[in-house]
């Protein structure tokens, strides 16, 4: 009598351990599934567990869609982890997402040059000057980043390019470092003169 109810038992200890286990085990599914109910949600789920990778941030960005603050934090992440081709095709992304100022296009530009991505942040700067037509701000921008890669003649260039458009700060092309470079230079003098 006393085996049979220790086995007694031990099969409805045995038997509400299984049903424990199942119920956590469909609770913790339950929650997992959670994550699979938007594409926003399983792609957080990816960068909170993998912040290292650019891919998962740059799908984030996707899926946040256009013109959301999220969207631009994602890619800007991406393209601080990523390097070459999927840091442009995150700016891309994050240009046609756009919904700030001239600010967050010199901020993409400096994330490329940073990542010691020259080549890129040229063809970046020239897809947005052919977006935004002819903004002295954007050729002002173009002509910052030759001095800083040491095209000098380019730099004065576009300077030259930006004044006719209408650039009129001198302060800023004064104040401005990447220009030390070319102060001692006659045409950039001849620019700085057309400002006064």
């Amino acid at each position: 009598l006393g085996l049979d109810l220790a086995l007694r038992n031990q099969r409805v200890v045995g038997t509400a351990a299984t049903v424990a286990i199942l119920l956590l085990l469909a609770a913790m599914t339950w929650l997992r599934n959670e994550v699979w109910t938007s594409r926003v949600r399983m792609w957080e789920d990816v960068t909170a567990k993998s912040p290292a990778k650019a891919r998962g941030f740059y799908n984030l960005g996707l899926a946040c869609g256009d013109r959301s603050p999220p969207a631009m934090r994602a890619f800007r992440e991406a393209v601080k982890l990523g390097h070459g081709s999927l840091s442009v095709q995150c700016l891309m992304e994050h240009r046609v997402a756009r919904w700030g100022s001239f600010d967050d296009v010199r901020g993409d530009i400096r994330l490329l040059l940073d990542a010691g991505e020259n080549q890129w942040a040229e063809i970046y700067l020239q897809d947005i000057r052919h977006d935004l037509g002819d903004d002295p701000r954007i050729v002002f921008e173009e002509a910052r980043n030759y001095a800083l890669w040491g095209a000098f003649s380019e730099a004065e260039e576009c300077l030259g390019w930006a004044i006719e458009l209408g650039f009129d700060d001198r302060t800023a092309l004064l104040a401005e470092p990447a220009f030390r470079k070319l102060r001692h230079r006659p045409r950039f003098r001849q620019l700085v003169s057309k400002l006064e």
